[in-house]
């Protein structure tokens, strides 16, 4: 049995999704449809939730999403989003079988305090600089955040419903809502897809004091900070090819079939290390280290009492009631769920 997932009310989340074997499905094209169908997509299942969105970025072969959950619907956000814009893009690609790794639904990443939220958006919008495709994130071609996003004045970021791609290939319209129809069959029809929705970018609680401007020049120096560090980490690389970053022309000629190299050792350990130096650990972001032990401590208790309550429902207890927190039980098998201390 895999490790329950732990869902409160009211937390925030990096939600992280990787495209099988890690193969570029989700480069950016000159037509921009992948960005259109990323933000339509993503757009679609915060508004579906009420999730809360913070930062996004949609790179080659992974994408990342910072969100707070006030209603623990995180699970259905990542679910939704993820699942249409698989099946899009699918069309899109000519392809049939699975899009994302299939080994776990997606990654989430619960970010614990304020402080670890804005570090989680700014690791978000310098992702592209990271992995040495851009020089800066406005340069990147796909859908991303920016600081500047969050303004009054900006413009707003819409995306239209891929009607073209929503449609089966081979049938005409009237044929296409005839099969859906007809392959709905019982079950209660959906509401259709919106023609266009708008990207709602939300500032983070914790900063809403401080007002949009303030807030968006204290973001915006965040991210020119770890800009510099990553211009002068590759400066300091000997080998000179890899001081340059890959360039917008060059991400367009990248084969969607095609995938990074394997990391060396050395660069496993060294992410290990920068991961560690982040206060990451696996499903949880703190830089405060005692308040990372804790959490620690509580997740680890959750499992292990959701795997009790788990065995003794299995053993006939309906009436069993798990810990707070839980999810997949509650949702699928309605279990009785205690109340968050």
């Amino acid at each position: 049995m895999s490790l329950a997932r732990m869902i409160v009310d009211g937390w925030s989340w990096m939600v992280t999704r990787r495209c099988v074997e890690q193969k570029f499905f989700m480069r950016p094209d000159r037509r921009g449809v992948v960005a259109n169908t990323y933000r339509y997509t993503l757009a679609h299942a915060a508004e579906e939730t009420k999730v809360q969105l913070h930062a996004y970025v949609a790179m080659g072969n992974h994408t990342h999403a910072v969100v707070t959950d006030p209603p623990g619907a995180v699970a259905a956000f990542a679910g939704g989003f993820h699942g249409l814009f698989a099946r899009i893009m699918n069309v899109h690609l000519g392809r049939k079988s699975n899009f994302f790794d299939g080994s776990c639904s997606y990654s989430g990443l619960h970010c614990v305090d304020a402080e670890d939220v804005l570090d989680r958006m700014v690791y978000v919008t310098t992702n592209p600089v990271a992995a040495g495709l851009v020089e800066r994130p406005e340069d990147w071609p796909g859908a991303i955040s920016l600081p500047e996003h969050f303004l009054e004045d900006a413009p707003p970021i819409v995306a239209t419903r891929p009607t073209d791609l929503l449609r089966s290939r081979g049938r005409s319209e009237k044929q296409t809502q005839d099969a859906r129809t007809r392959a709905r069959g019982h079950r209660k029809p959906k509401d259709p897809l919106p023609d266009q929705v708008v990207v709602k970018l939300t500032i983070p609680a914790a900063y809403r004091y401080l007002g949009r401007k303030a807030f968006v020049a204290l973001y915006r120096d965040r991210v020119n900070v770890r800009l510099e560090m990553l211009r002068d980490e590759r400066e300091r690389r000997a080998d000179r090819k890899k001081r340059r970053v890959l360039g917008v022309e060059a991400i367009f000629r990248t084969l969607v079939n095609d995938a990074p190299k394997p990391k060396t050792a050395e660069q496993l350990a060294a992410d290990q290390q920068r991961r560690l130096g982040d206060g990451l650990i696996p499903h949880i972001a703190c830089k405060d280290t005692a308040r990372r032990v804790a959490h620690k401590v509580g997740l680890r208790t959750f499992w292990r009492e959701n795997r009790k309550s788990y065995e003794a429902f299995r053993g006939g207890k309906r009436e069993e009631v798990f810990p707070a927190g839980t999810y997949g039980m509650a949702r699928f098998q309605g279990v009785r769920v205690a109340d968050a201390g």
